[in-house]
């Protein structure tokens, strides 16, 4: 399964080295000890740094969609494939006008196993979403500035933080600088 790291930071701009840390952890791990060679891809935005790591020669499992206002990934398998794209899209439209409940009701619909991120770039919202069943694992560190994520927990807990292991939820995480 594509690996995939983050920080938000509200403070500062430019984390693109911090996430660059994150992924050479994962990178270094999964090598080691399994021998797997990534693909790399880092997208930053002012206060949002991400990474997506793809394992070399094989098809990836990941999905973006970017419009104006925010960047979302999808991580995984939502089934059935065939209206899959049609459900991210109303779940996207539900998150960017922060209908929670919306979003929620919309999640029902969803099957399979994946990891759903999405930073809104008006607002400044880190929304993180899992499978229902936590299949998909998703690691986050918060602090007050600071938002890490990783879909490994070797990652982060290099980093010394505390970690919290989420599972069995759908609307995971959504902060903002506001928040």
């Amino acid at each position: 399964m594509t690996k995939i790291c983050g920080i938000v930071n509200f403070e500062t701009k430019n984390n693109n080295s911090f996430c660059e840390n994150l992924s050479e952890y994962l990178m270094e791990y999964h090598g080691q000890r399994h021998g797997i060679e990534f693909e790399k891809e880092f997208i930053s935005f002012d206060n949002a740094s991400f990474c997506i790591l793809t394992i070399k020669g094989e098809q990836n499992d990941i999905r973006k969609f970017e419009s104006k206002e925010n960047l979302s990934f999808c991580i995984g398998h939502i089934l059935p494939k065939d209206n899959s794209i049609d459900l991210i899209e109303r779940l996207r439209r539900f998150l960017n006008t922060n209908n929670i409940e919306q979003a929620k009701l919309i999640l029902l619909e969803f099957e399979g196993y994946f990891i759903f991120i999405d930073w809104n770039k008006r607002t400044q919202t880190l929304t993180i979403i899992n499978d229902k069943l936590g299949l998909a694992p998703i690691y986050i560190c918060k602090d007050s500035k600071k938002i890490l994520f990783a879909s490994e927990a070797e990652a982060i807990l290099p980093l010394k933080f505390l970690v919290r292991y989420l599972r069995f939820s759908y609307i995971v995480l959504s902060v903002s600088a506001s928040s």
